[in-house]
């Protein structure tokens, strides 16, 4: 009796033992994500480095590449599982990618699992392809309109997830490394700029005295270590509103753009088996692909002029990379079927070619006859464009920049009753207010600064927003914004409330010249109207109680 209870207990140490060697290796990935992503790197490039061998062992080597990338999607998950803990307890900066992305895997683990079948058939689908074409060109076909069917399928329930959402790229968020931060002293936690810490290779010793001078400051050092610490208004947009639904023409175009590779892959299937045809250099399959997504770009376009105001300027930072991306798609429509076939193969072999027996030159031109192999046998190595666009040079929303000096206006400002006009009683403090920005900050320097901004963003309007002095409304920690043209007084408002963190029962009021601009009107034409000068839109606020009497 003794040893089967030794024998029972053995068994369920040796049973827990895969549980815990799972625990251990989660533990281990998380510690080490930084070391763990380069050696994920370091096999890839195995697997592109060597495309040579793809002709004799091309399943083996795809093998391979597709087992880095499902072991990268795991890692990836316990990543973003240790990430997700990290947040609850300490709140940090993520990318508008990832908010959205986590937001809805946490919402609904439907859209979690399907997210991640359809990365899964993505990082597997030319291993698929391969093993197929070992039965005939005929088995192959069927297995690329079926993994293209199957995508398609995902991608529809994701958009069915998402309220009719356009689809990103990825799904899921991508691999943020989780960072432990280390406490530090109070008298240290503040870091100075780099344009203020001295090199010693810089300074510059006074002769006489001997004494040493730090380097005067760098305007771009400045300029940069500001941007690095700005908060945009999408970090404080729900995440479900930094990508917009569609509707009528903006949901068919999605549709279409989802169901063009199914479409797509069975004409190339129907057309490149037949008989009587020229199979992959027969035009009728790519002209029919191209036409369904450059139709499918215009629909989306033309719905968004018609129901986003500003058109494609009313885009989030999310919409428009994912825009972009698939801009960069139609390109490669250059890399497929008939135009592959009839054009673009020839002028590769031909760049190829002219690099043979020269000196280093001569490994390039090998490297694309071997990579020429895979575009020229497989379906699924042009099938998709998925290069990671980013559009850093495009701020997407209200920049909010450290602050420099508090602001010290007065008002005298007449209440205003519900469902009433407003009327505001101008005084001399209010004619003669004037923002300490201007005081301390000469006209030529400001005027540089906006016509700077103005070229650089089009679409963005500087703003400097400063509390009236005798209202007892929080002060704003952050007073310089770069606001986008589209959006409205009353979103800004709302900007305003929660980064001094008002409660809903206080009122807040903005002015503009002395005057309360409608809610609903567009900053673009508040700005226009009422542009400084010097090119920088001046807004107060206040609280109810700087009010006087009802009118």
């Amino acid at each position: 009796m003794e040893k089967i209870r030794q024998a029972a207990a053995h068994t369920k140490v040796v049973v827990k033992m895969p549980t815990k060697w799972i625990g251990m290796y989660s533990d281990f990935i998380t510690k080490n994500a930084g070391a763990v992503g380069q050696v994920e790197g370091a096999l890839r490039s195995i697997t592109y480095l060597v495309p040579g061998g793809l002709k004799m062992s091309d399943i083996s080597t795809e093998g391979l590449n597709s087992g880095v990338q499902l072991l990268s999607l795991y890692h990836d998950n316990l990543l973003s599982k240790a990430l997700a803990h990290s947040l609850r307890s300490t709140p940090r900066h993520q990318s508008p990618h990832n908010r959205y992305t986590r937001f809805y895997c946490q919402k609904s683990s439907t859209y979690r699992r399907t997210a991640t079948t359809l990365q899964v058939i993505q990082y597997t689908e030319l291993l698929l392809e391969m093993m197929s074409k070992k039965d005939g060109e005929k088995s192959r076909w069927r297995v690329v309109v079926l993994l293209e069917a199957m995508k398609a399928v995902c991608r529809l329930i994701l958009m069915r997830l998402t309220n009719s959402r356009p689809l990103l790229t990825p799904p899921l968020p991508e691999r943020e490394v989780v960072v432990e931060e280390k406490e530090t002293p109070e008298e240290e936690s503040i870091a100075s700029p780099p344009s203020e810490r001295s090199d010693g290779s810089e300074q510059w010793t006074m002769p006489r005295t001997s004494l040493t001078l730090p380097p005067l400051p760098n305007p771009d050092d400045i300029s940069s270590y500001l941007l690095s610490k700005v908060l945009t208004a999408d970090d404080i947009k729900p995440p479900k509103a930094l990508v917009h639904q569609t509707a009528g023409l903006g949901e068919l175009a999605e549709v279409m753009f989802i169901i063009r590779p199914v479409i797509y892959a069975a004409a190339m299937a129907y057309w490149a088996q037949r008989s009587d045809g020229r199979g992959k250099a027969d035009w009728r399959p790519w002209l029919l692909g191209l036409s369904i997504e450059y139709g499918a770009r215009q629909l989306a376009k033309k719905d968004l002029e018609n129901r986003r105001p500003g058109g494609a300027r009313g885009l989030t930072q999310l919409e428009r990379e994912e825009m972009k991306k698939r801009g960069w798609s139609l390109a490669w429509w250059g890399m497929r079927g008939a135009f592959y076939e009839n054009v673009t193969r020839g002028m590769i072999l031909g760049f190829a070619g002219k690099l043979k027996n020269k000196p280093l030159l001569d490994m390039i031109g090998n490297f694309v006859e071997d990579y020429e192999f895979l575009w020229d046998q497989y379906y699924f190595p042009t099938a998709t464009f998925t290069a990671a666009l980013t559009d850093s040079d495009l701020p997407p929303s209200p920049l909010l920049l450290p602050p420099t000096h508090q602001p010290t206006t007065s008002t005298n400002i007449t209440s205003i009753k519900r469902g009433s006009q407003p009327h505001i009683t101008s005084t001399t403090h209010i004619a003669n207010m004037r923002s300490k920005f201007k005081d301390e900050h000469p006209f030529e320097k400001r005027k540089a600064e906006a016509e700077r901004i103005r070229q650089k963003y089009a679409d963005r309007i500087p703003v400097i927003c400063e509390k009236v002095e005798k209202s007892d409304i929080a002060t704003i920690d952050k007073k310089k914004y770069l606001v986008p043209a589209d959006l409205t007084v009353g979103q800004f408002v709302y900007v305003i409330r929660k980064r001094i963190k008002l409660s809903p029962e206080k009122a807040i009021f903005i002015f503009v010249d002395e005057v309360l601009p409608p809610t609903a009107a567009l900053m673009s034409s508040i700005y226009e109207e009422h542009k400084d000068e010097d090119g920088f839109l001046y807004i107060t606020y206040s609280g109810e109680n700087t009010f006087g009497e009802a009118v």
